[in-house]
């Protein structure tokens, strides 16, 4: 079990992870990333983890967004 479905877990740091594992625990690349980010940064996310599958998409995301 993880620390936070157990309700161990508390940093008060607000980050956001998006993302999708395969079967093999490999990170995949997401879709909708533009709009993934525009919704964490006014959720006031401080942080959020990309896939670096996603490199070419969040340097265009990166010129309109303070979070990356």
């Amino acid at each position: 079990m993880g620390l936070s479905e157990n309700a161990s877990f508390n940093n008060n740091v607000p980050i956001d992870v998006t993302g999708a594992i395969d079967g093999e625990g490999n990170v995949k690349e997401i879709g909708s990333m533009k709009a993934k980010i525009l919704i964490a940064e006014k959720s006031c996310f401080s942080h959020i983890f990309l896939p670096v599958e996603n490199e070419k998409e969040e340097k265009e995301v990166k010129k309109m967004s303070s979070l990356i």
